[in-house]
């Protein structure tokens, strides 16, 4: 299923065609251990679906490039001992399918030292052909929107709230719509900790979305058997 022109949805990745490169974002790796160390009890499953998560999708395809898109690690101002071995270990795992570059996003402020050891080089953002693929958090300083047909967000782990009754279930979902003459796609975090910001209750983040019509935007859903359907629109 494609949420733009160039662009398929392939669980909670998206793959620009044109040039075959797979895009993952907001994997948040780290966040078990900030929760454990606040002293939140969680079930330690998140690093071991998110690697297994990434992996099928890999398998699943032949692809000629990687990109993260931001958030990569989670701890703000430092570096924790799992989070330091996850992270790694990720890249490995990335590493042994295809070329990995990262986009920073505002948790990344310590990922240098990792990436740095892994040798993979991060940016502010990065351009595929007619896509440009940035974190969101801020404007890249020297980036025009306007320049480009399709931009692609992450920072907003975007989720649609489904009422049963009393039981509310959240789908991690994509969103696509115009802002001026640049087609907008968000994508949803890859980390399984994270159910996603309800797009029915909560504001949009980014700088970049300021003027974005969130109600007329198209979003997909991403199911428990990982396929994505149309929701249509949230107006």
């Amino acid at each position: 299923m494609h949420v733009a022109d160039t662009l398929r949805v392939e669980d909670l990745a998206l793959v620009h065609e044109p040039t075959n490169t797979v895009i993952f974002g907001d994997t948040h790796i780290g966040e078990e251990e900030a929760l454990r160390q606040q002293g939140v009890l969680v079930p330690q499953f998140a690093f071991k679906d998110l690697y297994r998560r990434t992996n099928d999708i890999l398998q699943a395809g032949d692809y000629d490039s990687i990109v993260l898109n931001g958030d990569v690690k989670h701890n703000f101002g430092r570096i924790g001992d799992d989070e330091w071995d996850n992270v790694y270990t990720y890249i490995e795992l990335l590493r042994s399918y295809a070329d990995v570059r990262i986009v920073r996003g505002n948790h990344d402020s310590m990922l240098d030292p990792i990436t740095d050891d892994a040798k993979v080089t991060v940016s502010e953002a990065i351009r595929l052909e007619d896509v440009l693929v940035c974190h969101g958090h801020e404007r890249v300083g020297d980036v025009d929107i306007h320049d480009v047909d399709t931009l692609i967000l992450g920072h907003e782990h975007p989720a649609i709230g489904l009422r049963d009754g009393e039981r509310t279930e959240h789908f991690k979902a994509f969103v696509s719509g115009e802002l001026e003459t640049t087609t907008v796609v968000i994508m949803p975090s890859m980390n399984q900790l994270r159910e996603g910001s309800n797009l029915l209750q909560e504001q949009l983040l980014s700088p970049y979305l300021d003027d974005f019509a969130l109600r007329d935007a198209e979003v997909i859903i991403i199911g428990e058997d990982r396929k994505p359907r149309r929701f249509g629109q949230l107006k």
